[in-house]
């Protein structure tokens, strides 16, 4: 052994000294900085190395503590020297190595995962297989006593110091790349140092460990290292202690390096926060004037719209909202509309306001809103009285800035503004809008308003173009099925009538012509006579056919007695045709209705009935005339099968209709009724109608209540 390694082995109660003190320092350093805020991974899992620092400290001076006592220089109390102790905080002090490892691994490269349960389950197994280690070491080599404690001292270091210095290295190693990536590659630098020096803790000095059983360390131990190098290999562990430390408390600094960071940056952003605040004033109040301008702009139009929807008479909507426009608006002070029927026409006014002004000023603005309309209504677009011309306002007309109000649309008169009107996809008028000359030219603000409420317009005037057309079509296509019911109704009484006196007579004579000859030639030919008897009852049905499709086609009971006996004889026959239990109920003052009424209602119920009789399936139905003053109410029920009303009326737009339903509403319409039918399979079917009894369709009154 040479001098040097004398001197060491004779200091070495004062290498333990420092060993513990540098990794005591370097967790108080830890300790004293956990818990700060940073973005850095590094100051989240730092509290597991600290407490690392302390507790592997106090390991250190236990070994110093157990020199002491040997050397005979102190007294040390007993549970100080206890080999339990001392390697029950080995093995927590390099379990919490591993722990600080695997969370700065996750709080780098998984930092949604906190990393605190794999850490923690990391170093108990490690914890575990050490514990089984030392036990399998025991029963193996016999071990007690102190052999036992330096093998379950070197499987500490084996199992647990070198894996866990090694992890923590490289976590380390790995934050040293964050930390040179956002521009502290100082502090980075410093970690780096560190994590070599730890790498140097862990691998050589954790390798060289005390004699023991257990291979290497049997081999490769404390003793061999004096011997090669001639330094105790405790000497290399508080080196690395010692430079381990000084680079750590060096990292720590970037806290402060970061608070200055952030209070720069947070006094930048507050001086960006109050030149934003000041711009955003100047917005605010830019945007409170535009937001006044908008409130003002949707009031007006808001008005103009309910004016507009008010009534479908184009002459009285025009006229009611050009009067709600301009008073909603101070700068306003007459409105024009201009249209026309045709293209290349020229354009009248439609509706006007007159103008507050003197008969002068009034007379110069009048012939002004002339010219804009003819020449906006002729040109399709937008213009503007100049004070010498009219001119057409394009998207690349210049606005004048430095008007209150916005900018006005130009700099030399612009109190005459006009905007085309479209109507039905053609431009077929103009709304001219006008201003005194004491007021400002008009602004964009103001142009953008009456160009919207020109567009309300055009549509308004197109709904009321369309309402009016639909009216008119209306009113011809009732006509128009009026006259085909009468029509139909007069086609089917000439029909009747011919069928009874030309058909009829003809089948009653043949009728008694068969029977006389059936009376001669029965003495004669027996079997001719059975024939001829065949003949005239064929005859006879015939004839009962005939009355029935005379009957069904106008039956005389409608125009002799009305439409009361006439329904009473309709379902009476229904009731032999069909086997259907029926009842007519009628309610009220009977009274003639007009004949075309009459006859309406008439086969409006043999059209229910006859759809009862077909589709139904039904026992029994109920027919109910209720005689009101204004109105005749019609009730037609029955126990049928019912049916989707829906799916039967889908039906009636398709190829499958209802000619029926479709017919009876027809009917009920012409005479501007309502119809309403109400069915359900399996639950029978409702048909309410209701008739209007005007006082020209009322013939007389028949003085019998039922």
């Amino acid at each position: 052994m040479n001098i040097a390694a004398q001197i060491f082995e004779q200091h070495l109660i004062t290498i333990y000294f420092f060993y513990g003190l540098a990794f005591f320092s370097m967790g108080l350093a830890l300790l004293v900085e956990t818990g700060r805020s940073s973005e850095f991974p590094f100051a989240e899992a730092m509290a597991p190395l600290a407490a690392f620092g302390i507790i592997h400290g106090f390991h250190e001076w236990l070994e110093m503590f157990q020199l002491l006592e040997i050397s005979g220089v102190a007294t040390v109390p007993d549970w100080l020297l206890s080999d339990g102790l001392r390697l029950f905080i080995l093995v927590v002090s390099f379990a919490l190595l591993v722990v600080f490892g695997v969370r700065l691994v996750y709080a780098n490269h998984r930092p949604e995962v906190d990393g605190r349960l794999e850490a923690a389950a990391a170093a108990l197994i490690l914890i575990v297989v050490w514990a089984i280690s030392v036990l399998a070491a025991r029963q193996i080599y016999s071990l007690s006593g102190s052999e036992l404690a330096a093998a379950a001292d070197v499987l500490g270091r084996y199992i647990l110091a070198i894996p866990g210095a090694l992890l923590a290295a490289w976590a380390i190693i790995l934050e040293q790349r964050t930390f040179s990536a956002r521009g502290m590659s100082g502090f980075g630098r410093a970690l780096f140092g560190a994590a070599v020096a730890l790498i140097i803790y862990g691998t050589i000095g954790q390798l060289f460990t005390k004699t023991s059983p257990i291979f290497p360390s049997n081999v490769i131990n404390s003793e061999l290292f004096l011997s090669l190098f001639g330094l105790p290999v405790q000497l290399l562990r508080a080196l690395c202690a010692i430079i381990m430390t000084l680079f750590i408390i060096r990292a720590l600094r970037f806290f402060d390096t970061e608070t200055e960071q952030q209070l720069m940056e947070a006094r930048e952003a507050q001086a960006s926060a109050q030149q934003a605040i000041l711009y955003d004033q100047q917005n605010i109040e830019q945007l409170n004037r535009e937001l006044r301008d908008a409130v003002g702009n949707l009031s007006s139009l808001f008005g103009f719209a309910q004016s507009l929807a008010k009534t479908l008479d184009s002459k009285e909507m025009l006229q009611d909202a050009l009067v709600r426009f301009v008073s909603s608006e101070p700068h306003f002070d007459a409105c024009i509309v201009f249209l026309r029927d045709k293209p290349h026409e020229a354009p009248y006014i439609a509706a006007m306001t007159r103008c507050p002004a003197n008969q002068e000023v009034h007379d110069t603005m009048f012939e002004h809103a002339l010219l804009i309309g003819d020449f906006v209504t002729n040109s399709e677009k937008p213009g503007i009285w100049t004070g010498t011309e009219v001119k057409t306002i394009t998207d690349e007309y210049q606005f004048e800035p430095g008007q209150n109000e916005g900018p006005p649309v130009n700099s030399t008169g612009g109190r005459t503004l006009g905007v085309p009107l479209n109507i039905r996809g053609q431009y077929s008028g103009s709304l001219v809008i006008c201003t005194v000359p004491e007021k400002p030219p008009f602004s964009a603000r103001e142009f953008s308003l009456v160009s919207t409420a020109a567009e309300q317009l055009s549509i308004a005037l197109q709904n009321a173009a369309l309402y009016q057309e639909l009216q008119e079509r209306d009113k011809l296509r009732g006509e128009l099925l009026h006259q085909v019911v009468s029509a139909q109704e007069t086609e089917r009484q000439r029909i009747a009538r011919e069928l009874h006196d030309g058909t009829g007579q003809t089948l009653t004579a043949l009728g008694l012509g068969l029977a006389a000859v059936s009376g001669r030639i029965s003495e004669f030919d027996h079997k001719t006579s059975e024939q001829v008897n065949e003949l005239k009852n064929l005859s006879t049905s015939a004839m009962i056919e005939l009355r029935d499709v005379i009957s069904n086609l106008r039956p005389s009971l409608l125009d002799d007695l009305g439409l009361v006996p006439a329904l009473r004889g309709q379902v009476q026959t229904f009731i032999e045709r069909s086997g259907i239990h029926a009842e007519l109920h009628v309610k009220g003052t009977i009274r003639r209705l007009s004949p075309d009424l009459e006859t309406i209602v008439y086969r409006i119920i043999q059209e229910a009935l006859t759809n009862i009789s077909k589709h139904a399936n039904a026992a029994s139905c109920d027919v109910l005339l209720l005689f009101e003053i204004d109105e005749l109410q019609i009730i037609i029920s029955d126990d049928g099968r019912g049916f989707d009303v829906d799916e039967i009326l889908r039906s009636m737009t398709g190829e499958l209709r209802a000619w029926g339903l479709l017919g009876m509403q027809e009917r009920v319409a012409l005479a501007g009724g309502t119809f309403d039918i109400t069915s359900a399979p399996g639950e029978g079917t409702l048909i309410q109608i209701s008739i209007p009894l005007r006082e020209e369709a009322v013939e007389k009154e028949i003085e019998e209540k039922v």
